[in-house]
């Protein structure tokens, strides 16, 4: 796994070029509403990633196109960012915790009862998934 540090400014660029490889003057566009840089700046900061090997490069001159080399279940993902209340990344589920769910766990973790159950046929299972929940 590649613990490589990167700076929030590159880790905006890696999530921007994770959804399409792109050229530096659309890079640009993009970041600068977040992170306004000069095109020194971007490019020096597209060579670092590249020597980090965590992007591509395509072509030559203002052809040239960049491409993110992360995983996407690998991407970069900054905690602070991410565990922020109103954090964009995370998607959002509901907040309320179910009490309900460990009654039924509890209701079923005795395995006489679940084969009880599943005799009955309450709650209706399919023949798989009885053969599932015997086999355990």
């Amino acid at each position: 796994m590649n613990d490589t540090k990167v700076t929030p400014r590159q880790a905006k660029i890696l999530d921007i070029l994770s959804q399409i490889p792109i050229t530096r003057i659309e890079i640009a566009g993009k970041v600068s509403s977040f992170y306004p840089m000069s095109k020194a700046t971007l490019m020096r900061e597209l060579n670092i990633l590249k020597d980090q090997k965590l992007v591509k490069v395509q072509g030559k001159g203002k052809n040239t196109v960049y491409a993110s080399l992360q995983d996407s279940f690998l991407k970069y993902v900054d905690l602070d960012e991410y565990f922020n209340e109103n954090s964009h990344i995370r998607i959002k589920g509901t907040k309320n915790f179910r009490v309900t769910i460990l009654e039924q766990v509890r209701r079923y973790s005795n395995k006489e009862l679940l084969i009880t159950r599943l005799k009955e046929n309450n709650p209706p299972y399919s023949f798989k998934q009885q053969r599932i929940l015997l086999s355990y």
